[in-house]
């Protein structure tokens, strides 16, 4: 004989008496977590509270309000304690920092150039007078901190620390004498830090600055000055070729 297949309350024999038992037991669980707030309930709102607390504010949460900016990190400053780092600019690396509150700072690549400028106007050099030289024409100025212009002949880093400085300058020809270039920083020539060169009649004569490394504060001023004895008053050269030049790499804190 076909067995009846069992009912909900209902009673046909065992799979009736099973089936009406296991449901009774879970409406009975259900009700009793329902009515004080048990076991269920508490975990599902334990869960819910500690995603919140985010935005709550809960003790010993994190508030996401910390957080302003796209790209920002927390990071830790003692035990127990956070705080916000701003996000760094495009080609900056987190860097250890024990100076720093959080022990993390954004930094410069080491070796990454962060200025380039040329002399596009032909500037007057009087015999033997100091001039510093003027770069009109900006290449590249990573910090954003140079003002290309008529008058603008100095560099001001920004940022501290230790930078590696390469220039040039194109000499005009005929006339006789040696030529000069000096690296000078806040107004005094830095050891070392000059280069000279016999002129050449037929081409004038270019003057490569030393490459070297200086120590900069954030508000250094890094200038070329450019010295001769020929005689007479000259003036750069400008053709393409002929550019005064000033590049700078950031080398490390």
């Amino acid at each position: 004989m076909a067995e009846t297949l069992p009912v909900v309350n209902g009673s046909s024999g065992t799979w009736g008496s099973v089936l009406n038992t296991a449901i009774g037991n879970i409406d009975t669980r259900v009700a009793a977590a329902t009515a004080t707030n048990g076991t269920q309930d508490t975990n599902i709102t334990s869960v819910t509270g500690r995603v919140g607390a985010l935005e709550t504010g809960t003790a010993g949460a994190i508030n996401v309000s910390t957080l302003t900016t796209k790209g920002d990190l927390l990071v830790a400053t003692g035990s127990g304690a956070v705080s916000r780092l701003g996000v760094g600019a495009a080609g900056q690396f987190l860097a250890p920092t024990p100076a720093a509150g959080g022990g993390l700072a954004w930094a410069l690549n080491p070796g990454q150039l962060v200025f380039s400028a040329r002399a596009t106007t032909a500037q007057s050099l009087p015999d033997l007078t100091s001039v510093f030289i003027i770069f009109q024409t900006e290449d590249y100025d990573r910090l954003n901190v140079f003002t290309p212009g008529a008058a603008s002949s100095t560099y001001t880093p920004g940022v501290a620390g230790w930078y590696e400085v390469t220039g040039n300058v194109y000499f005009g020809n005929a006339q006789a004498g040696y030529r000069g270039l000096y690296w000078n920083v806040d107004g005094a020539d830095v050891n070392a830090g000059g280069a000279t060169a016999a002129y050449t009649p037929a081409t004038g004569a270019n003057v490569n600055a030393r490459t070297m490394p200086l120590l900069l504060t954030a508000t250094s001023v890094i200038s070329l000055r450019a010295y001769h004895n020929a005689g007479a008053t000259i003036s750069t050269n400008v053709a393409t070729a002929q550019q005064s030049s000033i590049a700078v790499k950031w080398l490390g804190p």
